[in-house]
């Protein structure tokens, strides 16, 4: 599809997503290595937050990219019923 606008909210939530997923990793790392289970725990739930995050940036991509086909389907529908 050559119009795809994805807009910066998508991107954002993907990008927080990643950063989450990577701090929650460090989080998680450092509470293994110093045996500190409150610190794992909130890695592990930061990492499952960024999860979250980047599929709910997907799935704002998956409808803008829907609502863009609807709208080139609308066009086309108009273009024909204004030719003779």
């Amino acid at each position: 599809m050559e119009n795809r606008t994805h807009t910066r909210d998508s991107e954002f939530d993907k990008a927080e997503g990643r950063i989450k997923e990577a701090v929650g990793g460090v989080k998680k790392k450092i509470g293994q290595e110093l045996g500190d289970e409150q610190l794992k725990a909130e890695g592990s739930l930061d990492r499952g937050e960024g999860k979250i995050d980047r599929a709910k940036g997907a799935v704002k991509e998956t409808v803008e990219d829907a609502r863009d086909v609807a709208r080139a389907g609308v066009e086309k529908a108009k273009d024909k019923l204004r030719k003779p």
